[in-house]
């Protein structure tokens, strides 16, 4: 664990075939006046296909309003823009909306409240493992609204995303699963019209360019590539660290005191990605 202790944060595996992908795309000479509706087209046509890209994992019949994002970074800080409501996230949490608004209440399961938005990230940040069915229960139980972030979503096994049952916002995002952490791709999900998001792309004030990346990226992989190709490294690396396998497969889990400031339940996660070897994997400096 020692050479791994210089890097706390989460570096995503990156892909030869999704740099292939990316090289294919012609962006950059792409001109899009306001309101051009064949880009329009394009990202409605997309938007469509994303959710059913989504739907065997994630049941969105409820959120019927779509958005793209610049990652879900964008998604925390456009929703932290325009929230007016106090607002809650578990200890070892993601630490990205309390570094934004220095306003969020920091708390132990046992003491969510129900007056406030509960910031919820599944799989969880804090170890890249999806929540137990008792967390979502406790969840519903309390009833406070929920924003949930599905950020590491893309980089674990076939799963279906439990949605507390007040969930106002849905978050995903491409960097984890493949690599894409500098083209900024997301996708948000609402049940009512977002307030910055929705009059943004009414008036066509959009980034159309990220909507082509992310439809070639739904059109040529899927959102399991990333474990299927690297879980069996995952648990031999596990095993030489004396530490535990984590849903998402570029983290293990480990006790070890140094990785404090992201624990839960004193287990914390560590990024393996630059222990793997693969012949489609490309190195932090090839990209």
């Amino acid at each position: 664990l020692e050479n791994l202790r210089d890097n706390p944060f989460v570096v995503a595996p990156q892909w030869k075939h999704v740099r292939n992908i990316l090289r294919d795309i012609d962006i950059y000479h792409l001109y899009v006046p306001r309101n051009d509706d064949s880009q329009k087209d394009a990202m409605w046509q997309f938007y469509w296909h994303h959710r059913q890209w989504i739907e065997p994992y994630c049941d969105l019949s409820n959120f019927e309003h779509s958005y793209s994002c610049a990652g879900v970074t964008d998604a925390i800080n456009q929703w932290l823009a325009t929230e007016t409501r106090p607002w809650q996230y578990l200890v070892g949490d993601y630490q990205w909306p309390e570094r934004v608004s220095e306003a969020g209440l920091c708390v132990e399961l046992d003491e969510l409240k129900p007056d406030h938005v509960l910031y919820f990230s599944n799989p969880q940040c804090a170890t890249g493992n999806w929540a137990s069915q008792e967390i979502i229960d406790h969840i519903n139980s309390v009833g406070c609204p929920v924003v949930l972030d599905c950020a590491y979503f893309g980089s674990t096994a076939e799963h279906t995303i439990p949605i507390p049952h007040n969930t106002e916002q849905i978050w995903f995002g491409f960097s984890k699963g493949w690599g894409l952490i500098g083209q900024r791709c997301g996708m948000v999900y609402t049940r009512e019209p977002h307030r910055s998001f929705n009059p943004m792309q009414n008036v066509g004030c959009y980034d159309y360019s990220r909507i082509h990346i992310m439809r070639e990226i739904v059109n040529n992989t899927t959102p399991v590539d990333a474990w299927n190709t690297l879980y069996e490294q995952q648990y031999d690396i596990a095993r030489k660290l004396n530490a535990d396998t984590s849903d998402c497969v570029m983290l293990v889990t480990t006790q070890d005191p140094y990785f404090a400031e992201r624990v839960r339940d004193s287990v914390a996660r560590v990024c393996i990605s630059s222990l793997f070897e693969h012949q489609d994997l490309l190195n932090t400096n090839s990209y």
